[in-house]
């Protein structure tokens, strides 16, 4: 071996025990205890056997022992003394030697290693977040701890968390891939220059995680300013904000006059937990269909609990409970409801839904489910606490298994769902921050496709007509992609059915979907606070329509639909529909058929499945 070869080697073994170093405090602290045990051990033996055969059994002997173990620990050796003992004159012990020595050091300079390791470490992840798509994370809590530990491990994502946590988080980061950067509240381009983010094709996703809403809020407003004068193109960019409301975050939508984010979902977690809830158990698994598409039993649910959480489980059941043939019911047990956010609401007129002011633990609750007990299909509860939920949930279902019934029971919170499907008793649990509920990506595909398949004469691409939406457009595209798991498991069909050419359906069965879809539209509408346009309020529209056409030869005035009042003239029956059509019809000179608007909807399925192939490559 030569000399450089021999040095390289030495360094690789120094680097590779610097780096282990930088591994989680808790491993690191075990090893260097192993090693310092063994190196006082091995110590004592040796030396205590190379003094012993030099000056003899005496105390000198004992003290030199003692004495060449301290200096040990401190990085020197006492060979020199000892040297001329027999066993010394082997190769192999002093190899021995040697390596309890350096197990020595290593457990002394632990920390100063430890230190020399994480920035040596600091300085590779970052060169390789500078490489791929880079999910920024800002705060360093719990959550967004959670949140991007799962991006690492399942969506291998390079994460950099912007801001500083406790030394236990950030160890977790660190040990997890990830990096930790300082970058306070208010990010510049040199944060964007250290992280490689610049105007091209990367993709940047921005999850602002804390939990003070308005910090997010200025957080992402000081970041899009540092991006803009990057020049980072929006279409690089998604953004996932907590505490947020829509009617907050639209203006930041990039849009054809100004600069804004690509694409955002603005959330509070008990709006993710009730949207979660859709995804992993949907109503529809909850009834049986015909062979036509159509539901054989009505869907009944049942809230147990109604705050905000409550509220946001109900919008939930609305949107992704109506299906053709099938009546929708929710009771809602509170002794102290919040309803009064419903007073003369469109939901409370449109809909069968009844609140009960009785506690969920009362003799009056359970003759109430002795009553309903074989209709009810699904039951959400959603008290405001992870004890009070397990409580209820525990006893009421001992109570429905005893006696033959068991809906979908699912406890619902900030924190996640603890969830058992129809006929079983074995529990799920899912955490909002560590499941794909919040995977921007995955969800704005689909979404995305759904928007193209309907703009794709316009000539522009998927992510130009998706950059042409507003936040209201972009939600119900996102609550279209979410019900078309319902449309299938009504159809009696796959995803790869479809993509194989299983489609379209035919007949009474695609009436029956177009229903069930038309009933998803009105109901989305309603959550999202429209109410039917009335007769004279069309015919002002109409009215206006024609004397702008009489004088200027040109109407941009859209008939059936009054965004700023929220009205639509579309909410009615699946039967009216063609009398609104025809109306119409006879008034802009273009044929308008709102049933096949929805017949539509599912028949381009495979079309924005296509398109979903070829966004996701």
């Amino acid at each position: 071996m030569t000399t450089i070869s021999f040095i390289l080697l030495a360094a690789a073994c120094f680097l590779a025990a610097v780096l282990n170093l930088a591994v989680e405090t808790r491993i690191r602290n075990r090893i260097m205890s192993i090693f310092g045990s063994i190196a006082v051990v091995s110590g004592l033996i040796l030396y205590g056997y190379g003094y012993s055969h030099v000056s003899g059994f005496s105390l000198v002997s004992l003290l030199h022992t003692i004495m060449a173990v301290c200096r040990m620990i401190g990085g020197s050796s006492d060979l020199g003394s000892i040297e001329s003992a027999p066993l010394f004159q082997k190769q192999w012990v002093i190899v021995l030697f040697w390596v309890v020595h350096f197990m020595a050091f290593y457990a002394v300079i632990g920390s100063a290693a430890a230190a020399v390791g994480a920035r040596l470490l600091r300085r590779i992840r970052i060169a390789f977040l500078r490489r791929g798509t880079l999910l920024m994370i800002y705060a360093v809590n719990a959550e967004s701890v959670e949140y991007g530990k799962r991006q690492m491990d399942v969506m291998h994502r390079s994460v950099v968390f912007l801001g500083q946590g406790s030394p236990a988080l950030e160890a977790t980061i660190r040990a997890a891939g990830g990096v930790t950067e300082n970058a306070g509240d208010h990010p510049d381009e040199r944060l964007l220059r250290k992280l490689g983010i610049r105007s091209g094709k990367r993709q940047i996703e921005i999850a602002a995680l804390h939990e003070d809403g308005a910090k997010n809020f200025s957080f992402i407003c000081n970041l899009l300013g540092a991006f803009e004068k990057a020049a980072v193109q929006p279409r690089q960019t998604r953004l996932l904000i907590r505490k947020a409301d829509e009617e907050q975050i639209a203006p930041l939508v990039v849009s054809d006059q100004k600069y804004g984010y690509g694409s955002i979902l603005a959330f509070r977690e008990y709006e993710l937990a009730a949207r979660l809830m859709m995804q992993k158990l949907p109503p529809c698994e909850t009834i049986p269909f015909d062979g036509s598409a159509k539901a054989r039993e009505n869907f009944h649910g049942l809230i147990i609990g109604f705050g905000r959480m409550g509220r946001a489980a109900l919008d939930a059941l609305l949107m992704n409970g109506q299906f053709c043939g099938s009546d929708f019911r929710v009771d809602i047990i509170d002794e102290h409801p919040q309803n009064g956010m419903l007073h003369d609401h469109e939901i409370r007129k449109n809909y069968d839904i009844r609140f009960h002011e009785i506690s969920a633990k009362s003799e009056a609750f359970y003759a109430f489910l002795k009553e309903q007990k074989d209709t009810i299909r699904y039951i959400v509860l959603c008290t405001g606490s992870e004890k009070e939920n397990r409580e209820i949930a525990r006893d009421m279902g001992r109570w429905l298994k005893d006696r033959g019934a068991m809906p979908a029971i699912v406890q619902c919170s900030g924190q996640g769902l603890v969830f058992t499907r129809p006929g079983d008793t074995e529990q799920t649990y899912l955490s909002i921050y560590g499941s794909d509920a919040l995977d921007l990506e995955r969800i704005d595909r689909m979404a995305m496709a759904i928007n193209h398949a309907y703009s794709r004469n316009s000539g522009k691409t998927p992510w130009e007509n998706w950059m042409r939406c507003d936040y209201f457009s972009r939600m119900s595209s996102r609550a279209s992609a979410d019900f078309y798991q319902a449309i299938l498991t009504a159809a009696g069909k796959t995803m790869q059915q479809v993509e194989a050419g299983e489609w379209p359906p035919q007949g009474e069965m695609l009436e029956n979907l177009s229903i069930t879809e038309h009933l998803r539209w009105c109901a989305f509408h309603y959550v999202m606070n429209f109410r039917p346009m009335s007769e004279g309020e069309l015919d002002q529209r109409i009215d206006r329509y024609q004397w702008e056409m009489q004088e200027k030869g040109k109407s941009s005035l859209r008939l059936t639909k009054d965004m700023e009042k929220r009205i639509h003239a579309c909410l009615i029956p699946w039967d009216d529909l063609d009398q609104l059509s025809a109306r119409e019809s006879a008034v802009t000179g273009k044929p308008v058929d709102y049933k096949q608007m929805d017949r539509n909807n599912i028949l381009v399925l495979p079309d924005i499945l296509a398109i979903l192939h070829d966004i996701a490559e």
